[in-house]
């Protein structure tokens, strides 16, 4: 679900308070929370001009791939290890962190996200390093990646075990058997994509991600994820409600 509220009424969202929106027919598209942090980013297009440049260093879920990816991929090392910097930052900051940036007295107002399923990620046109940067994300996140590509790619083979499938077919093959429980299909902007396979997602209910890949992690992690909002009241006729845990009792 998209909000969930405790011991309180259903209505009344405030913006940033309770930033409000659902998960399935309530919702189109990837979107993002009307009154939340990221709803600006649906309002524009984004492209990638330099290499992100606040970066953290990976921790023990990804430095193993990256310095795979890298060894493979060497001419795309810069950008590979950028992105890896990028990502670990903002999982660290913001995506693997709860927050509640309101912090009213008697109220918990908790925005927080949780990985999608899985993402279908039709690659024949993308460059190495963006389908490097797929599977960091993937990787990082937690999310089942589902590959589909026209011809193969052997370094791609190579990273068996860091994607869910690997499926080399046409785009007709794989409009064939698009997996209904998948809630994302990936592909870049300006790409020869048809007009059937956008059809055959929106057909399923899948979200349709149409933008370019990122090394920024603040922006092109979003993909991966849903946001979630749990508002819960804590107190009761004005005395605050202590949390679980917090009684202290004599030690036996």
């Amino acid at each position: 679900m998209g909000n969930a509220y405790i011991n309180r009424v259903i209505t009344g969202a405030i913006v940033r308070r309770q930033p409000f929106g659902g998960w399935n027919h309530s919702s189109m598209g990837p979107g993002a929370k009307a009154g939340g942090p990221n709803y600006l980013t649906m309002l524009g297009s984004w492209e990638e001009k330099a290499l992100p440049q606040k970066l953290r260093t990976p921790g023990e879920r990804i430095s193993g791939l990256v310095e795979k990816l890298c060894s493979e991929l060497p001419d795309c090392a810069k950008r590979i290890r950028s992105a890896a910097g990028s990502q670990a930052k903002w999982w660290m900051e913001e995506f693997g962190v709860d927050h509640d940036p309101s912090r009213v007295y008697g109220e918990n107002n908790i925005f927080r996200y949780t990985p999608v399923k899985g993402i279908l990620a039709r690659v024949e046109n993308m460059s190495d390093d963006d389908v490097a940067i797929l599977l960091l994300g993937a990787k990082l996140c937690g999310v089942l990646l589902h590959l589909s590509i026209g011809a193969s790619r052997p370094w791609i083979q190579k990273m068996h075990g860091y994607y869910a499938s690997l499926s080399v077919e046409t785009e007709a093959e794989l409009i064939g058997r698009m997996p209904e429980a998948l809630q994302g299909v990936r592909f870049l902007r300006g790409t020869d994509i048809s007009e059937a396979l956008v059809n055959a997602a929106h057909a399923r209910d899948v979200e349709v991600l149409d933008r370019p890949v990122l090394a920024n992690g603040r922006v092109e992690l979003l993909g991966y994820f849903r946001e979630q909002a749990v508002s819960e009241t804590v107190h009761r006729y004005g005395n605050l409600i202590p949390p679980p845990g917090s009684f202290k009792t004599d030690s036996v």
